[in-house]
């Protein structure tokens, strides 16, 4: 179990920093502390200062969070991805909404027009078009990933409607995608559930679905077993990868084929953002390994008029950009990086490549 939230940016709980963390796709503000949702397999659990949480609690105001993400390196303004709550609760919890609006609100009329991402069970709150509407006018693209996935009661108690007043976001022009995550053996893993869940989603407007598994972490562990007494499911004991069932994929690829569903199916939450922003996945997956840092196709390189010195030139700029102590080499068409970086900075990195319009 962390001090802090998965990836924040400082360990020093007095600092706002320690509020922001580098999530995978985004990077997330969390002025709360608490979700009363009570998932039983939430990040949350993996953080000694989040981890006995139930109400939300306020830890920073919204300009000192504001202020401290738009003065740090990692972020890119206009293009950095930011989610709010995403590592810690519900961003429409009654408790948090206004906090929510009222940083998107404080960003886009500072003339930032970064893209805002949030991942959400609670619905949305009443008469919150016309909000919705005044930032998006703005420039701000917003992005509802509506985390449902049909797991049992006694791993998910919440029981409200994930899809409350969707149509008023929809409206004011926002995306809206199913998440259809975490998915596990034992859990949610029936393929009548996940029929149903696909085809309420799709009914109440979700235009695209990304499904994903469980990622282990100590913490998530000790919830799950101790706290809550039920069995840890079969997951692979991987901190940075999720455990993703073979033929939990297979099923939901059959859904679709049965149901004759057009609409794009994902397995990376990059992939959802990048869609509806109409830009190249900016995790770069399909580029990155676990034994190097990017594999680069000369031809692709060729056809954007960059070469071998180009690309390093461009990659090692993005790393003094960062302050990351490391140098970038090549062998044949893969790019390595002298000194191993830490996730954070990893994905620091690979973000600020991608916003370069790097391929």
């Amino acid at each position: 179990m962390q001090k802090q939230i998965f990836g924040a940016f400082l360990q020093n709980e007095k600092n706002p920093l320690s509020r922001i963390s580098q999530a995978n796709s985004c990077i997330s503000l969390d002025p709360f502390t608490g979700c009363s949702l009570g998932c039983v397999y939430c990040y949350r659990h993996n953080s000694k200062r989040d981890n006995n949480s139930f109400i939300p609690k306020r830890l920073f105001s919204d300009e000192e969070i504001i202020k401290a993400l738009i003065n740090h390196p990692y972020f890119i303004p206009n293009k950095t991805i930011i989610g709010i709550g995403v590592a810690s609760t519900d961003a429409f919890l009654p408790k948090v909404e206004n906090s929510s609006f009222n940083i998107m609100n404080i960003l886009s009329k500072k003339g930032y027009k970064n893209p805002f991402w949030f991942v959400i069970k609670s619905g949305i709150p009443k008469k919150s078009s016309k909000k919705f509407k005044n930032i998006i006018n703005r420039g701000n693209h917003i992005i509802f990933s509506i985390s449902y996935s049909g797991m049992p009661k006694i791993v998910e108690p919440f029981s409200g409607n994930r899809f409350n007043n969707i149509d008023e976001a929809i409206e004011a022009g926002a995306s809206v995608s199913l998440h259809l995550r975490p998915l596990v053996l034992g859990w949610n893993d029936d393929y009548k559930n996940l029929e149903r869940v696909i085809k309420k989603g799709i009914a109440n407007g979700c235009t695209s679905v990304c499904y994903g598994g469980l990622r282990f972490l100590d913490g998530i562990e000790k919830a799950i077993t101790q706290r809550y007494g039920l069995a840890f499911p079969k997951i692979n004991k991987n901190e940075l990868m999720k455990t993703m069932p073979i033929e939990i994929e297979q099923n939901i690829k059959n859904i679709f084929k049965k149901h004759d569903y057009h609409i794009p199916l994902f397995s990376h939450s990059s992939e959802v953002i990048s869609h509806y922003l109409g830009i190249k996945d900016y995790n770069m997956n399909a580029l990155r390994g676990r034994d190097y840092f990017l594999k680069i196709n000369e031809k692709d390189a060729n056809t954007l008029g960059l070469n071998n010195d180009s690309i390093k030139i461009l990659i090692q700029q993005a790393i003094d950009e960062l302050k990351i102590n490391s140098k970038v080499f090549k062998k044949g068409d893969k790019y390595f990086l002298s000194k191993r970086i830490n996730y954070i900075e990893e994905r620091a990195l690979i973000h600020r490549l991608s916003f370069y319009n790097f391929l």
